[in-house]
């Protein structure tokens, strides 16, 4: 498994607004960098 040497540090409105764009449905590209911001978050609201 790869090690995570990147961290991201979201604020709320900020994962509001990516959350938005991923539920939104448009421009695919967005989307994926969107996913990889909200994974890569370690606060109490992300996956890592």
């Amino acid at each position: 498994m790869a090690v995570k040497d990147k961290f991201v540090r979201l604020t709320a409105d900020q994962r509001a607004n990516w959350s938005g764009l991923i539920a939104a449905g448009r421009h695919a590209a967005a989307r994926v960098h969107a996913r990889v911001l909200l994974k890569a978050d370690p606060s109490a609201g992300g996956p890592g």
